[in-house]
């Protein structure tokens, strides 16, 4: 039994990547991280999704990566802009 998250900090909040209910440039609700005294930190109402296969972790991966925050630079047009954790 697998199950995966993915989330981005940009600009000091954190977005789920996995949020597809989310259209457009509708704002996501901002997420946050707590604490639970016997199992770690935790990110409240984060997306979790069972997969089964290599190929749909990759697949999941893929999709959540499309809603990464990205920007140009002076070296790269579509420069990630956060940092994630899947």
């Amino acid at each position: 039994h697998v199950v995966v998250s993915y989330l981005e900090i940009y600009n000091e909040k954190v977005r789920d990547l996995l949020n597809f209910s989310v259209v457009g440039d509708a704002p996501q609700q901002q997420l946050r991280v707590r604490n639970n005294p016997k199992t770690g930190p935790y990110v409240e109402g984060l997306t979790r999704l069972a997969v089964s296969s290599h190929e749909e972790v990759l697949s999941v991966m893929r999709e959540g990566a499309q809603s990464r925050s990205v920007a140009s630079t002076n070296m790269n047009e579509v420069s990630s802009r956060s940092h994630a954790i899947f």
